[in-house]
């Protein structure tokens, strides 16, 4: 009843089995079981992880950061003004992905980077942490062009979060 045969899709309207409404005390003891026991899934289009941002979020607040399986698929376009949200809210709910890069893809990669950049700068200002990604970007947009219309976006961009 709690461990599923395939991947669970991360989605904004998960579903958990039925069996965690019953009562509060079968919810609390069965719900770690639930996210050790299966495998989760999350796909990040054109550089948006606002799913993987919040379900990873979740899963911290439970406790269960360590215990869970979670596959990413990234997809789309390299949309640096994502990216910066993406890197801005590892920083703003100080919860840590880890990001397996694949051999021979660049886009996994620059997304590694700017990720533990983002997550490095925990403690510090805000400000600095956008910065040391500003800074990535005119790196990477150097040897990548598909990343340049995006990336002078975000450099522009201020996130709405303030400093």
């Amino acid at each position: 009843m709690l461990t599923e045969e395939h991947e669970i899709l991360v989605a904004h309207t998960l579903k958990q089995p039925s069996l965690l409404s019953t009562c509060q005390r079968i919810r609390k003891e069965a719900l770690s079981l639930w996210y050790k026991c299966n495998k989760f899934s999350v796909a990040i289009t054109d550089c948006d992880a606002t799913l993987l941002v919040a379900f990873s979020a979740h899963v911290m607040t439970l406790r269960q950061g360590k215990h869970t399986s979670l596959s990413i698929q990234i997809n789309g376009r390299k949309d640096w003004t994502n990216m910066m949200r993406w890197c801005q809210a590892v920083w703003r709910v100080k919860c840590s992905v880890l990001l397996r890069e694949e051999d021979g893809d660049e886009q996994g990669t620059v997304i590694s980077l700017a990720h533990d950049i983002a997550f490095g700068h925990l403690g510090r200002p805000l400000a600095e942490c956008k910065r040391a990604l500003q800074n990535l970007g005119h790196v990477v947009k150097k040897f990548d062009d598909e990343w340049e219309d995006a990336r002078e976006a975000g450099d522009n961009e201020d996130g709405g979060d303030g400093d």
